[in-house]
């Protein structure tokens, strides 16, 4: 309302562009700074702040059931308000995916394989298909352009070197200090279906150095400059996949999902695709294994162990509970200007 010549069109589209922003930062800071959805049975355990009006004071913090509502209302109105199609800018199609991924970790099964599947059968979005190796090891990861998978993604624009993904890069650097490894058992778990990367091509993805005891993620390190996939096809379909195995339904459709990753990834022999005759338990052990692979170094695991303890799984992450005060990260001391806002428990993971 304080911009003059915009039209109704634009204006609009740009609401709904903001809207959809606000749904990913709540989510985001929700999934971090909080227990998760399913920790107490109301879900009115304490969440974040919800600072949906501007306003000099700071806001308190709202319950979790509360801050999904808000990111789910949000999500809504992006979808209604959003085109199919928009540049590097959020979609319809964006904002259906992250509603997805919200249902998802409610537990929804129903109404976020409803949505994976309006955005998989939207047909704006292939799967690659990396014929090299070397074009495998950066698959969704593309300079100056756009995946054919990324539904919304971090773009990056190479005429005015604004670079998104320095910090990401130096993360994962085998040379950086602290540096970031992951555990013999990761890799052992890794080569648990199709081993090598002559049978999966994602092993490419690592290197490991069991004399050191550890195997390093160097997928990110092949070029510094490159488009983050923040919501991809991929992901779709694996949510899609386990959601039907939680329903026990449509699990021909979940088993082509998930072979047609397990394809792409150069498995071919039959012991390692899901056959006919997979059942809801095959679909959803399968489903798992893929996401946690296909997102490797994303942030996004933890999350979905999470998910699996509020269902009453025996969860531990590092050797701690998935529910201990640790898990959730504790907020900066300056929140505490609000009176009577509540810190997070500290320690008791260890």
């Amino acid at each position: 309302d304080l911009i003059e010549g915009l039209s109704d069109e634009d204006r609009d589209r740009m609401e709904a562009e903001a809207l959809f922003i606000r749904a990913f930062c709540f989510w985001g800071a929700v999934k971090m700074f909080a227990q998760p959805y399913g920790y107490t049975e109301d879900n009115s355990h304490p969440g974040i702040p919800l600072p949906t009006f501007l306003r000099d004071a700071p806001f308190p913090r709202a319950s979790v059931a509360e801050a999904y509502a808000q990111i789910e209302e949000d999500l809504n109105a992006a979808i209604a308000g959003l085109p199919s199609e928009n540049g590097v800018y959020a979609t319809s199609h964006a904002a259906k995916a992250l509603l997805a991924q919200v249902h998802f970790l409610k537990q929804e099964w129903q109404q976020a394989a409803d949505l994976a599947t309006e955005v998989i059968e939207s047909g704006e979005f292939t799967l690659e298909q990396p014929e090299s190796d070397s074009a495998f090891v950066v698959m969704r990861l593309p300079i100056g352009s756009s995946s054919s998978e990324t539904i919304f993604g971090a773009y990056s624009t190479l005429s005015t070197n604004d670079n998104r993904t320095d910090q990401f890069v130096q993360w994962w650097q085998p040379t950086s200090n602290p540096e970031i490894s992951l555990t013999t058992d990761f890799w052992n778990w890794f080569q648990q279906i199709a081993p090598g990367a002559n049978e999966d091509r994602r092993a490419l993805w690592l290197v490991n150095q069991p004399t050191e005891g550890k195997a390093l993620l160097t997928r990110f390190n092949e070029h510094s400059f490159f488009n983050v996939p923040l919501i991809h096809l991929t992901q779709m379909m694996l949510i899609r996949a386990e959601c039907y195995g939680e329903l026990g339904s449509n699990l021909d459709q979940a088993a082509d999902d998930l072979n047609a990753i397990r394809n792409r990834a150069g498995i071919t022999s039959q012991v390692y695709l899901l056959g006919p005759d997979a059942t809801a338990e095959d679909v959803i052990t399968a489903a798992r294994h893929e996401y946690r692979k296909e997102t490797l170094g994303m942030g996004l695991w933890v999350e979905q162990l999470q998910r699996r303890g509020a269902m009453g799984e025996d969860i531990m992450i590092r050797n701690a509970p998935w529910d201990c005060p640790g898990m959730a990260l504790q907020f900066s001391a300056s929140e505490g200007n609000v009176a009577g806002f509540e810190f997070n428990e500290v320690g008791g993971c260890n």
